[in-house]
């Protein structure tokens, strides 16, 4: 089995030398933990988005406590934290 490895050293303006990093071999990345995402327990109620979105509107229009209030009431009612 050959692996090439590509230049060890690029030449900067100055005639310094880089590093430049080596791809790693494909044994090693399939090896990595393959991303799974998490599903949430909670389900999404047209009542919890509706608070989301009430939540979301009130925050940008600078209504904290609106905002607050929805975020939490749609967090119990999911249970979601």
């Amino acid at each position: 089995m050959v692996l090439t490895s590509g230049c060890a050293a690029i030449q900067g303006p100055a005639g310094s030398e880089k590093a430049v990093s080596q791809p790693r071999p494909a044994a090693e990345e399939s090896k990595e933990a393959v991303f799974k995402p998490v599903q949430p327990e909670g389900e999404l109620t047209p009542s919890v988005l509706y608070q989301l979105l009430v939540a979301e509107v009130a925050g940008q229009r600078g209504q904290l406590d609106v905002a607050v209030v929805n975020y939490l009431a749609a967090a119990e009612a999911s249970r979601d934290a």
